[in-house]
C-alpha cells in the first residue's frame, strides 16, 4: 500500500510539473496572470489575423489565357449557297457569314432526306433546289407543304 500511495504521489508531482509549463507568459496585466482579469496582449497562438492579403507579386499573378480563335472550316459564303433556285449540295454542313460558321439546322424526313433552313428565309433539301421564303418561314406556305411531306 505504501508503494501504492508513494507512485501516486510521484506521479501527482509530475503532472503538476508539467501542466505548469502550460499558461500565458506574455500576461502583463498583474489581474490576469491569475486568471481574474483580461491580459492586455494575447498570446501569439490565440490571435487571428484579420489583414488583407498581400498584392500578388509577378510570379504569382494569375495567368490569364490568350483567346485563341479555332480556323473557320472551310465552307463556302453563305450568300453564295442560299440563292433561290441553286441546287444545295449534298454534303451540306452549313456556310460562313461574316468570318462565323453557321451550321446547318437539318430536320429529318421520313423519306431519308434532310430539310434544311437558312435564316428563317431559305430551305431546301440536301441536293435540291434552294427556295426563298421572302420573309418568315412560318408564313410560307410552300414552307408548310414541304414540311409536312418532310414530316409524313
Amino acid at each position: 500500500m505504501k508503494r501504492l500511495v508513494a507512485r501516486l504521489a510521484a506521479g501527482s508531482v509530475a503532472a503538476v510539473l508539467l501542466l505548469g509549463g502550460c499558461g500565458d507568459d506574455t500576461a502583463t496585466d498583474p489581474s490576469a496572470a491569475d486568471g481574474s482579469g483580461s491580459s492586455s496582449s494575447e498570446s501569439p497562438s490565440a490571435s487571428v489575423d484579420t489583414s488583407e492579403p498581400a498584392e500578388p507579386t509577378p510570379s504569382e499573378s494569375p495567368i490569364v489565357p490568350t483567346e485563341t480563335a479555332e480556323p473557320l472550316p472551310d465552307w463556302p459564303a453563305c450568300t453564295d449557297i442560299w440563292v433561290e433556285g441553286a441546287k444545295l449540295p449534298a454534303d451540306y454542313k452549313g456556310c460562313l457569314e461574316d468570318q462565323t460558321a453557321v451550321k446547318a439546322k437539318n430536320q429529318y424526313c421520313e423519306f431519308g432526306k434532310k430539310l434544311v433552313t437558312y435564316g428563317d428565309r431559305f430551305w431546301a433539301v440536301r441536293g435540291g433546289l434552294v427556295n426563298d421564303a421572302g420573309g418568315p418561314l412560318k408564313d410560307s406556305a410552300d414552307y408548310r407543304d414541304d414540311l409536312a411531306s418532310c414530316q409524313g
